[in-house]
């Protein structure tokens, strides 16, 4: 960003969601429905794990990711060796992961194959620290077909946004139902409005306030409030 060079890590096609590792090693992306690793050090890439639904990165290198027949795991991009963290469910994909700032819980959604067995389905927390994930929203039969998506986090790691998509047809023009969860009072807080369901249209501030684009429609750009 200094000078403006740019040079080619990886060559290919179907490439996607490059990220960072934690402490800047290695830079992570997804490809075929891998995830590849590409390390600084060695110039070299390589695949991690097969079949990833999502992941995210850690916060000293390592990367979280879901994949559907072993859970959550952490995996080392150096090694690619990988450890489990939440066993994976019959049926059930875990999507969306999103790692709180201060890399003290780790949010998801739980996806089941099928119309049985909603009560799997919802936003869980997995606590770092006690090893332990809770349900904090649950999927109903009535939002069945979009239910509730981990949205953003607060700078604090104290809130997390959270989408509410009940028959949700397209979300790129609907406007959704949002809430906000309060993970030390373990409440959710209904904000009684409507927005898209993008991440980047909100914003956090460290007073706890934070700045949402509200509506609807086929343009991002035009015709919000």
């Amino acid at each position: 960003m200094d000078d403006g060079k740019v040079t080619l890590l990886v060559k290919g096609t179907g490439i996607s969601n490059p990220k960072f590792s934690g402490d800047g090693n290695t830079v992570a992306f997804m490809q075929g429905g891998a995830l590849h690793a590409y390390d600084f050090a060695t110039s070299q890439a390589r695949i991690l794990l097969e079949g990833v639904d999502s992941y995210c990165p850690g916060k000293k290198g390592e990367f979280y990711a879901s994949l559907q027949k072993a859970g959550i795991v952490a995996v080392n991009p150096q090694t690619a060796e990988s450890s489990t963290i939440v066993p994976a469910g019959e049926d059930i994909s875990y999507i969306n992961l999103k790692l709180s700032p201060d890399s003290k819980y780790l949010a998801y959604d739980s996806v089941k194959s099928g119309v049985e067995g909603l009560d799997k389905e919802g936003i869980w927390l997995y606590d770092m620290s006690s090893k332990e994930a809770k349900m904090i929203v649950k999927v109903t039969k009535e939002d069945y077909s979009v239910g509730p998506s981990a949205g953003k986090w607060s700078p604090d790691s104290g809130k997390i946004l959270i989408w509410i998509m009940p028959r949700s047809a397209s979300l790129s023009a609907d406007c959704v139902k949002s809430a906000v969860y309060d993970v030390a009072g373990g409440k959710l807080t209904d904000l009684k409005t409507c927005a898209l369901a993008y991440d980047e249209n909100v914003s956090f501030a460290d007073t706890g306030a934070f700045a949402m684009i509200t509506g609807g429609g086929r343009s991002m750009l035009e015709a919000k409030a």
